[in-house]
């Protein structure tokens, strides 16, 4: 029940009390997301920002309509997401095959709460944490440290990596549990912020 919780409070005050500075802030903790979702729809780069800009509509007519106790709010964007995709889709009258393949893929008009989506959907929300972790990762470190780290995820073994980079094995070691250790923490943290009202 608490994950059901997701940003509730802060959905509240962009709702019910118009706060300019909560609706701000939804953006800002998912817009990532619905950047994320709409290249996992095979939107075109061409495209993604105006229907970026559609899902953000949406999201401002619908906000109000979502409900906590039929399931998270990243379930529930994600149809908004979805919904809001095909609707762009479907103003561009040459791409009747995309919309067929998108509606399929996605089960447009199966009801947020089913638990083939809600698999798919926290699939999603776990590849988006990850991604953007390592983004903070490579910030943090310099050198060769996350390359070590994406090169032992790749299936290269220590010595390999040593051998590729000019590091000794030690050092492959000791880079690679640093950076998993530091991609722990900054997920959970994501995690914290993304998913819990402070």
């Amino acid at each position: 029940m608490e994950e059901n919780n997701t940003s509730y409070s802060l959905i509240y005050r962009a709702t019910h009390l118009n706060e300019d500075e909560a609706w701000n802030e939804l953006l800002s903790h998912y817009s990532r997301f619905i950047y994320y979702i709409l290249n996992e729809l095979n939107v075109y780069q061409k495209d993604i920002d105006d229907v970026a800009q559609n899902v953000m509509l949406l999201l401002s007519q619908k906000l109000a309509s979502y409900d906590k106790e039929k399931g998270k709010f990243r379930t529930w964007l994600r149809q908004v997401i979805t919904n809001a995709t095909v609707s762009y889709i479907r103003k561009q009258k040459s791409q009747d095959e995309r919309i067929n393949k998108l509606a399929e893929q996605s089960a447009v008009d199966t009801p947020y709460s089913e638990s083939t989506i809600e698999q798919r959907i926290e699939s999603e929300w776990k590849n988006y944490i990850t991604t953007l972790a390592m983004e903070r990762i490579r910030q943090t470190y310099e050198g060769k440290a996350v390359d070590a780290f994406e090169m032992g995820l790749a299936g290269k073994n220590a010595q390999e990596i040593a051998h590729l980079t000019g590091l000794t094995v030690r050092s492959v070691y000791t880079l690679r549990q640093k950076v998993k250790r530091s991609l722990f923490l900054t997920v959970r943290q994501l995690v914290k912020d993304l998913e819990h009202e402070s």
